[in-house]
């Protein structure tokens, strides 16, 4: 009977200490990686850096690295847009890369055509820089023409038309997206879509 209550005791103060660890476990926030990858090895010793897009871009608010072996990685703690870019000394041939750094792991490759994914919102991110590249390209294509005819009538006509079809795709595009950092930003160029 004494060793079925010491074993009891012993049982129940092992239960006490376990929901007294649980009640002392620590909030971890969750945290943004950014994994990248250069597209060259011609940027191995140079910086890289983490910018917030909107807001304060001093020493508090810029991450930086040094990127080694056509590697980099960053990591954050708000959820906000964000810009990679390479040291302004180097960026020749090198696309900004826009970025949420929410939480999770994003993949990005920096390079002529930088591009991102891995997380919710860098992929949708991801899917509309593609689809704004292929405006731009028919748009320069269109203003291209127009300067070999001498004419401004093709982007009063048809480029007046690219702009009203990227319009409409942006707003569709807006309202599709869940609420976050990513949709917010795509209201600020079209405040009145909802």
């Amino acid at each position: 009977m004494k060793k079925m209550i010491a074993i009891l005791a012993i049982g129940m103060m092992t239960v006490a200490s376990m929901m007294v660890m649980a009640g002392c476990k620590t909030a971890t926030k969750e945290i943004c990686r950014i994994h990248g990858t250069m597209e060259s090895s011609r940027w191995d010793g140079k910086k890289i850096f983490l910018v917030p897009m909107f807001g304060l871009q001093d020493a508090a608010h810029v991450d930086s690295v040094v990127i080694k072996d056509g590697k980099f990685e960053f990591t954050a703690d708000t959820t906000e847009m964000k810009v990679i870019r390479v040291d302004y000394h180097y960026r020749d041939g090198v696309q900004d890369l826009l970025v949420v750094s929410e939480p999770g792991d994003i993949k990005v490759t920096v390079g002529a055509n930088s591009i991102s994914g891995g997380t919710p919102q860098n992929d949708s991110l991801q899917v509309w820089k593609d689809q704004i590249m292929k405006f731009n390209s028919a748009y320069n294509q269109l203003r291209m023409q127009a300067r070999q005819e001498g004419s401004d009538q093709l982007l009063m006509t048809k480029g007046k038309e690219i702009q009203n079809q990227l319009k409409e795709y942006n707003i569709a595009f807006l309202k599709r997206q869940p609420t976050g950092v990513f949709k917010s930003f795509l209201q600020t160029m079209y405040p009145s879509a909802k």
